[in-house]
């Protein structure tokens, strides 16, 4: 067309074939000359923590390395934090408080206290909910129920509070996706941050003169599953742990292409230590109840990948029992799993 004033005529050309088209037998590198992706190449380098019987001293290397990696700050002989009465009001003989907690380090950190009319020490549970809206329908529900059976309930909005107004770069990254980022240059983590959260509330709540201080709950979902193992890990007055839809294990998110909010449960370097599994382990022989996990996507798995039979000391992460699926409860419709 060099030197002319002619209008070019564009036709088009289809082939024959699509595969006409093809610089390679199948039309994608990968697949033609065995190339890698970067997922099969972290995949095939991706550590394996330990495997074995969870012994006393490898409990206590799994509590070194939840602190170290997840920058957790409280410990279970930090003082409790310091409580401010907010408001008070009672609905159908229930005692409703909220409170300010503040110390002995980290922000301000708001909870509400249901408060049954009963007299003596009570049980308490204490409910984490991911989207951090304590009265969402499911928790509302949940208080409910545990209020009905005497327990003292506490419900607690972990960090970031409130949860979802940071800029989403991408949907499978999340709302927590840029606040992880700048976490992770201070040496933090949502999970430890979290994590400081449920273990200032326990602090304080086990020194209230109505709570039975050696029946101490912690139920989350979500996300928020992961940041209670390991406070749990940590603190031995959480004498039983509740998960809905929590992540199965973080192995996952590396066996799996494609991920769903990861930047809201990972620790860095985690898994050269440990994975979820070896902390329900090493909770043992205290209980914890695993419902309805998840995979890397968020999709339940069927058959659950991650429950352990947490009541045997000896109990090993690395095998998986067989397990038998309890019925959806009316009130959450997933379904729980049990070890015989």
């Amino acid at each position: 067309l060099r030197g002319t004033d002619a209008t070019p005529t564009v036709a088009r050309l289809t082939p024959p074939r699509p595969e006409d088209l093809w610089a390679t037998p199948t039309g994608q590198l990968q697949t033609s000359v065995g190339s890698e992706t970067i997922h099969s190449l972290v995949r095939a380098r991706a550590p394996r923590p330990a495997s074995g019987p969870m012994t006393g001293e490898r409990r206590a290397e799994v509590a070194r390395d939840v602190r170290a990696l997840a920058g957790i700050t409280i410990a279970p002989t930090s003082p409790a934090p310091r409580a401010a009465r907010t408001s008070s009001a009672t609905r159908d003989a229930t005692r409703i408080e909220s409170y300010t907690l503040s110390g002995p380090t980290g922000p301000a950190l708001d909870v509400v206290v249901h408060t049954p009319h009963a007299e003596g020490r009570r049980p308490l549970a204490i409910l984490v909910d991911a989207a951090g809206d304590t009265s969402a329908a499911p928790v509302a529900a949940d208080v409910d129920r545990l209020v009905g059976a005497g327990h003292i309930v506490v419900t607690l909005a972990t960090r970031p509070s409130p949860f979802g107004t940071e800029e989403v770069k991408a949907p499978l990254l999340g709302t927590a996706y840029l606040l992880s980022l700048r976490a992770f240059l201070v040496g933090r983590t949502i999970v430890g941050l979290r994590a400081d959260d449920i273990l200032r509330t326990v602090a304080w709540a086990a020194t209230r003169p109505d709570v039975d201080a050696g029946r101490i709950a912690v139920h989350a979902r979500g996300a928020t599953a992961v940041a209670v193992l390991h406070a749990a890990v940590l603190e031995p007055r959480i004498q039983s742990v509740r998960s809905e839809g929590m992540l199965a294990s973080y192995r996952a998110i590396i066996d799996e292409e494609l991920h769903r909010d990861a930047s809201e449960v990972l620790v860095p370097g985690a898994l050269a230590h440990y994975d979820l599994p070896d902390l329900i382990a090493a909770i043992a022989p205290r209980r914890v109840e695993i419902i309805a996990p998840v995979d890397a996507m968020g999709t339940p798995t069927a058959p659950p990948r991650s429950a352990i039979d947490v009541r045997a000391p000896g109990a090993r992460a690395d095998e998986v029992p067989r397990t038998r699926a309890r019925a959806p409860s009316r009130q959450s419709g997933h379904t729980a799993a049990s070890t015989p």
